[in-house]
């Protein structure tokens, strides 16, 4: 009690009735409260609402105008960004020479993507050394036969690099290994839509992998 009613200290039935007032430092310690009843999903929607006006915006800023071949058909441009180049990268540059590059990459990153937590599942270890940990006869066998696929792409729908080199036939269908499958599903559009959507995904989740994996040194769950 005596310290209660020491002198140096204000009784405390009259910071009770004291008068409050808002000010700064009353706002900045209200609003994590205020955070988490309303802002918090607030916020979320229009920072989302901002990104993607960002984005239309400057995705317009240079026209779309790539070379598009007759007997080709392109998908790929999809919402909410369809048309997406904002630095002009293809324009006046062959389409479907940049579809097959997209395409390619794009099935490779759905392998890697899908293939380093099945492998680590197994071995839990760092799936990215898993090939320098083959024998010679492995490696050399797994490339020989990405080399044999590759090989197969230049044949079905490249044309002669001695004529002209780093070109597409004009009657080649990105992405056909020479299956012509394409053309017999049904529903083709959406499908080529979905492959180029999941890979497009796919390498973007492959490299947060393999970043994740050369900076921590452990696997994706460890």
């Amino acid at each position: 009690m005596s310290m209660i009613n020491s002198p140096d200290r204000e009784p405390i039935t009259n910071i009770m009735h004291k008068p409050t007032s808002i000010n700064s430092k009353t706002i900045i310690y209200a609003i994590p409260i205020f955070w988490k009843i309303n802002l918090n999903e607030f916020f979320l929607y229009h920072i989302k609402m901002f990104v993607f006006s960002f984005l239309s915006l400057i995705s317009v800023a240079y026209a779309f105008s790539p070379v598009v071949k007759e007997n080709v058909l392109i998908r790929g441009s999809t919402a909410p960004l369809p048309d997406f180049d904002p630095i002009g990268f293809s324009e006046n540059k062959d389409i479907a020479y940049l579809r097959e590059a997209e395409l390619k990459h794009g099935r490779w990153g759905m392998v890697g993507a899908a293939s380093i937590p099945l492998i680590e599942s197994y071995t839990h270890r760092p799936a990215i050394y898993e090939f320098q940990d083959l024998s010679d006869a492995k490696q050399v066998l797994l490339t020989g036969l990405i080399a044999a696929a590759e090989f197969q792409f230049m044949l079905n729908g490249w044309k002669n690099p001695w004529i002209k080199e780093f070109a597409l036939k004009d009657d080649y269908q990105p992405g056909d290994l020479g299956f012509k499958l394409w053309e017999k599903s049904m529903g083709k559009e959406e499908m080529m839509d979905k492959e180029l959507n999941n890979g497009r995904l796919a390498m973007i989740a492959f490299l947060g992998m393999l970043s994740q994996e050369l900076v921590t040194n452990l696997p994706l769950f460890p």
